[in-house]
């Protein structure tokens, strides 16, 4: 934790300067890790070292149960200090069929129907195959 710890304190002195935005993807991965250990010690830095920054900290998440509860929640370290939390929506169709514009009609409903518009997954497809 003390990595971590020296990390943020870092990021967290180099936003003193100027606008940093730092994004943690998949966030309840590393919160699971260590008990929720990690949302004390983010509320800690935010709220004692923070103050005088200019981070812009984005936490995302795929376990919306896990966002809403464990990030978002009363019982949350973390709770109240959101700024703006926003649900991204899986693309629909059109979207989807953007990925494999090459595809016929049918082949892109198919890739619509497998993927269900999750970009993580669409974007696999654009990735050529050996």
């Amino acid at each position: 934790m003390t990595s971590f710890i020296d990390a943020v304190r870092t990021i967290i002195k180099l936003a003193e300067k100027e606008r940093l935005i730092f994004v943690m993807d998949e966030f309840p991965y590393l919160a699971k890790r260590d008990g929720n250990a990690v949302s004390s010690v983010l509320q800690n830095l935010i709220d004692n070292e923070g103050k005088k920054s200019k981070l812009f900290l984005i936490l995302c998440g795929s376990s919306l149960s896990f966002m809403e509860d464990s990030v978002l929640g009363k019982e949350s370290p973390l709770y109240g200090r959101a700024t703006g939390v926003f649900r991204l929506q899986p693309f629909d169709y059109l979207d989807s069929a953007k990925f494999v514009p090459s595809y016929c009609s049918s082949d892109k409903a198919l890739v619509y129907g497998i993927t269900g518009g999750i970009p993580g997954i669409l974007n696999f497809l654009m990735i050529p195959f050996l």
